[in-house]
């Protein structure tokens, strides 16, 4: 079931756009971006310690902002404290730090701590200081920062493709991997033709079109990616929470009506959207918990 948190935060632009387009994944909401300095914090761990974090040590620094009995919160831990710990024996430490909301989730993320068997401070924002100062709009979000204290990786939500581009990422910041060159060189469009990369771009290309306001052209790339990789429910909800956006309530429905839910997460937003979609819930800016 849902936390508090998530109950009283849950937005409806859903997290597949992070999880399929993560260097894009800058929402009207954030105030934090590639390259921007990341300011020291202090904050209590689960443990009422203090704990302080200082990204500019010649360290890499990962924080994952996570969300109490949140399954996608709970995968993205798991899959970086995996990663860390294969860095760490490669002789590449990480500072790997997660941040959560509420004293309330307190017991929670202590027996998966203990269940994880790992290592990762988790701090407590309970008044949400260093969540609205970095304005962050959905759970779970990493923010990777390297060695100077420069911000190198945004990602927020957890999809498919988390692990692999977490570890890539982490590598870079690292310098064991050279910089990616941007998706629309030749390269890449070269080498990244499979449905799923191609439904990537599609899925960025809508975000774009997004913040834009231009919501029938997002609409058509939605649609666009769906085709490429049909039934997956997160890109059927996206499509459903832009047609909630324009007023068009029944297509929708109609939409939801073909999302194939296998988590009770799924279940959960197609009922949020349903709402909206009947006219029932109408605050579309509110935090995501997808």
């Amino acid at each position: 079931m849902p936390s508090n948190r998530t109950s009283r935060s849950i937005a409806l632009f859903c997290g597949v756009l992070a999880a399929f387009a993560p260097a894009l994944g800058q929402s009207e909401l954030r105030k934090i971006k590639v390259g921007d300095k990341f300011e020291p914090f202090t904050l209590t761990d689960l443990d009422g310690q203090s704990f302080s974090c200082q990204p500019d040590q010649g360290r890499i620094l990962a924080v994952v902002f996570l969300a109490a009995h949140q399954e996608r919160s709970e995968r993205a831990a798991k899959e970086l404290i995996r990663i860390a710990a294969d860095f760490e024996r490669g002789g590449h430490p990480v500072d790997l730090v997660a941040l959560i909301s509420s004293s309330d989730d307190v017991p929670y993320f202590r027996r998966l701590k203990n269940d994880l068997q790992a290592r990762m401070p988790i701090l407590i924002d309970q008044e949400d200081r260093i969540w609205g100062k970095l304005g962050m709009t959905a759970t779970p979000t990493v923010v990777v920062a390297d060695p100077r204290g420069r911000i190198s990786w945004i990602r927020a939500g957890h999809g498919y493709d988390f692990a692999e581009e977490a570890r890539s990422e982490l590598a870079q910041a690292l310098g064991l991997e050279p910089r990616k060159a941007e998706e629309h060189g030749p390269v890449k469009a070269l080498t990244n033709d499979r449905p799923e990369d191609r439904a990537r771009r599609h899925l960025k290309m809508a975000l774009l079109l997004e913040e834009e306001g231009r919501f029938d052209a997002a609409i058509a790339e939605i649609k666009k990616a769906d085709e490429l990789t049909p039934n997956v429910p997160e890109i059927r909800l996206l499509l459903a929470q832009l047609f909630c956006r324009t007023g068009r309530g029944g297509e929708a429905a109609s939409v939801l009506n073909t999302v194939a839910t296998t988590r009770p997460s799924d279940d959960a937003e197609v009922k949020l959207l349903s709402g909206w979609a009947a006219g029932n819930w109408v605050n579309p800016t509110a935090r995501s918990s997808f």
